[in-house]
């Protein structure tokens, strides 16, 4: 029933599918979405659970015995492949984030939640990068996160977009990256500056 409301949405957008067509699209009948979810809240709800928990376990199987720029990229190229391979799921989700946003204030606090984590896990793969000496020191990990993410995210309902997204990833790496001498003098200069101070 969840897929099916996801390609409905995908194709027709939030407000226009209703309980009754996600069942009759499921292979049920019209009354079963509103008897096994309440309403269309609460499907939603189930829906955006469901959507995070499937992204997570590619984004935990990409990124996992990585660490920093590394797990950055593979964490951002996660997030392209995971639309890439459900491309009605990723259309459907920033429909669902957009509506909260507006008509459906009710899923606000889910979306945000799910957003902010993996806003969260991309700004703490780039943090440890810069520790380790692979991510420029002077960017806002912050910043550059949530940037990455905004930039997946729009160009994803764009027709086209899960190709622009993978153009402009290996740009973003080699702006966020210090070339390797620059990264060894870093590391470098780390290594000399905790001796100074033992």
């Amino acid at each position: 029933m969840l897929r099916a409301a996801t390609e409905l949405i995908a194709r027709k957008g939030v407000g226009q599918s209703t309980l009754s067509e996600i069942g009759l699209a499921a292979g049920y009948s019209s009354g079963l979405p509103p008897m096994r979810f309440g309403s269309k809240v609460g499907l939603l709800e189930a829906l955006l659970t469901a959507m995070s928990s499937w992204c997570d376990v590619g984004l935990h199987a990409a990124t996992i015995g990585r660490q920093g720029l590394e797990a950055a990229t593979a964490r951002v190229q996660a997030h392209i492949e995971n639309a890439a391979r459900y491309p009605e799921g990723a259309v459907a989700f920033q429909l669902l984030a957009i509506e909260s946003r507006y008509s459906l204030p009710e899923l606000g606090a889910q979306v945000k939640a799910i957003n902010l984590r993996w806003r969260h896990d991309l700004e703490m793969d780039l943090r440890v990068g810069q520790a380790l000496g692979q991510v420029r020191g002077d960017i806002d990990a912050a910043v550059y996160a949530n940037l990455m993410m905004s930039a997946v995210a729009g160009m994803i309902t764009l027709e086209g977009g899960i190709d622009q997204v993978r153009e402009i990833q290996q740009p973003f790496i080699e702006i966020i990256s210090l070339p390797q001498r620059a990264a060894d003098n870093e590391v470098d200069a780390q290594s000399k500056s905790a001796k100074k101070a033992k």
